[in-house]
């Protein structure tokens, strides 16, 4: 298994940090051909990110970004992780599990009315085998684990639960951009492929415009009204080829405005193309995109999770995407996996390694993330830990303050707050009138309306399949999730704790809003 490096472009230069380095001594588990030790590059060592036009009173040139290093399969990695560490404690927090907090933000997402005090009470995950030291069960905040290797899986690597009911998900979003620019870009990664329907769970890929958390699709009122990207494309691994052996790309999705177009594997002419797979072992998979198509190749799983075979395609779509930079999402996703599994399969687990992405190692937001709430609580008589927060109505001001710490306001040009929000669309009132109210450190409120595109998502929504016609715009709506992207005033960011509060005004309070997976950004 190859390390690499992934280079970050900052106002002071270029700065390295490295993937799946171990301290001195520590061999890779069931890697005996990696070195014990991995080195950095120096600094000094990187090209210039942004050279200057040599000629006097002339304008900079274009920045010329640096591509990355060899790594995950690819020959230049701008993004690579191969899962081998749990990270250090200084970057730790709940979201992103044991991942690297610098590297990943985690987001998890179901999208129903919570009674009471609930504010998405997800339940305890059991797990197959993973480390001696965790397990049976792991709740959100423990359910993103860097796994020991196995005879299958002759590595480390990370593995996904979630828990998360009725049209849920774990999803990770890599914070360092994708690129495709003019080009093909690829998305490389090993994934345990989906053997049990789309009725429990399956693993997904996607790419949005936006750091939109937890993105989620509304093909059908059931499947799945979870908090779609105002622009993106996912990549869905089903079981589509009549056999539980095989795995194939079962849905392929683009949004542009929250419009959402849908291509199954089995239309337009097409036969599902599928690979061997087995649970507990992965497959490899390979996501090439540019503006106008999408191939998605993979192999048969590997014997060892080391070795795999050349990729065949799968699946090559022709699609119009409205954007060429964006977010890396790896999800798990959950449909109801207790339900359809008579109450068997509390959570859906899927395996991942090696996940990166080529091209440019463009400049990357800095970004703080507020925790999960994990508040602990019964629900019909099971024990559930709170993701969310609930939120009060203007009239009772703010129910609990989320706080992002470490704040360096210095030389910030720009900055937003990334979050899923979930309003009760059923209650009566016009979504036309709601109004999400925030403010950041006692600064002035700002009020936050739905835009004409959110409204037809909240309303409609706009769903069309391959030939062209809405399977979704007749009124019936979606479940109350959404995507949102809050501009921040960078007069308002304090150095270290930012509190953030939010109340909302005309929203039905029956079924409380509530805000979860909330991320500030920051642009110099």
């Amino acid at each position: 298994m190859s390390r690499s490096c992934a280079w970050t472009v900052a106002s002071i230069g270029l700065l390295v940090a490295c993937s799946g380095s171990e301290p001195a001594g520590a061999p890779d588990a069931g890697d005996p051909g990696d070195a014990a030790t991995d080195s950095g590059v120096p600094v000094d060592a990187a090209p210039d990110a942004s050279p200057l036009d040599a000629a006097a009173g002339m304008d900079a040139a274009a920045p010329v970004y640096p591509a990355g290093p060899p790594g995950c399969g690819l020959s230049a990695a701008a993004f690579c992780e191969t899962f081998d560490d749990v990270a250090a404690a200084a970057h730790l927090e709940a979201r992103s599990g044991e991942l690297d907090a610098r590297r990943w933000s985690g987001a998890r997402m179901q999208p129903g009315l919570n009674p009471d005090g609930a504010a998405t009470p997800v339940r305890a995950a059991t797990i197959p085998a993973c480390r001696t030291d965790v397990g049976p069960q792991v709740f959100p905040g423990q359910d993103a684990l860097v796994c020991d290797g196995s005879p299958r899986i002759q590595s480390r690597h990370l593995m996904m639960a979630a828990a998360e009911q009725s049209y849920g998900q774990l999803s990770l979003r890599v914070r360092q951009p994708f690129d495709f620019t003019d080009r093909t870009g690829t998305i490389a990664f090993d994934v345990e492929g989906e053997i049990d329907g789309f009725l429990i769970g399956w693993p997904a890929i996607a790419i949005t415009a936006e750091p939109s958390p937890a993105p989620s699709f509304a093909v059908e009122q059931n499947l799945e009204n979870g908090a779609a990207p105002r622009q993106g494309l996912e990549v869905h691994f089903m079981q589509i080829c009549g056999a539980e052996d095989k795995v194939g790309v079962h849905l392929i999705n683009v949004f542009d405005g929250f419009e959402e177009r849908f291509y199954y594997a089995d239309q337009g002419g097409r036969t599902p193309t599928c690979v061997l797979t087995e649970r507990g072992a992965l497959n490899h998979f390979e996501v090439r995109v540019s503006r106008t198509r999408v191939e998605v190749w993979g192999t048969d799983r590997s014997l060892d999770g080391v070795a795999f075979a050349a990729p065949t395609m799968l699946i090559g779509i022709d699609i119009a995407l409205p954007f060429e930079r964006g977010y890396v999402h790896i999800s798990t996703h959950n449909h109801s996996s207790l339900k359809y599994s008579m109450d068997t399969i509390d959570a859906w687990t899927a395996r991942w390694d090696n996940v990166g992405f080529d091209g440019p190692v463009v400049p990357a937001a800095e970004e703080h993330s507020a925790p999960d709430s994990l508040e602990s609580l019964v629900v019909d008589g099971s024990e559930r830990r709170n993701v969310g927060y609930q939120l009060g109505d203007v009239a009772e001001g703010p129910r609990e303050g989320l706080h992002f710490l470490d704040v360096d306001p210095q030389g910030v040009t720009a900055a937003h707050i990334a979050l899923n929000g979930h309003f009760d669309t059923h209650a009566g009132l016009p979504v036309e009138a709601f109004v999400l109210r925030y403010r950041l450190n006692g600064h002035a409120w700002v009020d936050y309306r739905f835009d004409a595109d959110q409204l037809t998502l909240l309303n409609g929504p706009n769903v069309f399949d391959e030939m062209g016609t809405n399977v979704r715009g007749d009124g019936t709506g979606i479940a109350g999730a959404m995507a949102l992207l809050l501009p921040v005033e960078p007069e308002a960011l304090q150095s270290g704790d930012n509190l953030l509060e939010l109340v909302t005004e005309n929203v039905p309070t029956g079924y409380r809003a509530y805000v979860a997976n909330v991320d500030l950004l920051l642009e110099r």
